[in-house]
This record gives C-alpha cells, structure tokens and sequence, in this order.
C-alpha cells in the first residue's frame, strides 16, 4: 500500500484537487505517519513513483481518490483500536489513525466540500471512476503481498 499512497499523496493532481476542494493538504498527509510506522516496525518504505493506473486520471478523478483517502481515516480508527488490542500499545499505528479524536471533524469537513462541488451527472461519474481506480489498485496490491 506505501507504493501506493506515498507517491499520490505528493502528486501534484492530488494537491491541486485539495485546492479545489478548498482544503489545505499539508492537514490531511498521512505519508509521514505511513513512513514513521514502517520505519518503527524496522521496514524500508519503498521509494516508488505514482502507479501507471492513476497517472492519467483527471482532476475531478483525483476528487475521487482523496474520497479513498480520506475514507479510510474512518476504518482506520477501527484497524488502530483493534491493531493495539491484539497486539498493544507498542506497535505504531499513526498512519491509521492519524487525526485521532480529530476524525470525525475532518471527514465532516471534506464532505461537505465534496458535496458542495457544482457538478454535472458526468463530472459525479469521473469522481466515481477516479475512486474505484483507486479502490482497484489498493485490491490489486493487497492481494499481490
């Protein structure tokens, strides 16, 4: 997954579709966090350029991979908790959990600029589109470690 969300969070797609979502990015990276972790577990984080699938997507496709992004703040909370419930405290869990008591907070912000995006039938579906390309390379990687 680093190869993946390290090198699209430092895209210049993904920070220019936080701009049009109105949103600072430097708020919302989670690379360093992801960093931190693999280097507190004793892994090297891969040095990886942006996957071929998402290196033509559009703007308003990258709308939909922050939408992955940013959702999986979400379902981190619940991998953090139980991660430390299994295995304790001691194994790093930043980059799952990485706005904390924040989380809540800041889907609510990024939906609500989400949802107040002026769009046509068509530029909802590049958003969609953009999301499952992602959701299809993160299926593919997982099942590929």
């Amino acid at each position: 997954m680093a190869g993946v969300i390290l090198p699209l969070e430092n895209d210049r797609k993904t920070i220019a579709a936080w701009v049009t979502l109105g949103l600072d990015h430097t708020k919302r990276r989670k690379s360093e966090r992801l960093v931190a972790d693999l280097c507190e577990l004793d892994l090297i984080p891969p040095k990886a350029t942006l996957p071929d699938e998402l290196a033509d997507l559009t703007e308003l496709e990258f709308l939909g991979t922050l939408y992955v992004l940013e959702g999986s703040s979400l379902g981190g909370t619940i991998i953090s908790r139980e991660v430390r419930n299994k295995w304790g405290s001691s194994v790093p869990t930043g980059y799952f959990n990485p706005y904390g008591l924040e989380t809540g907070r800041m889907w609510r912000e990024f939906k609500g600029a989400m949802d107040g995006l002026s769009t046509s039938p068509d530029s909802a579906n590049s958003v969609v589109e953009g999301a499952c390309v992602l959701f299809n390379l993160m299926t593919k990687v997982g099942a590929s470690a």
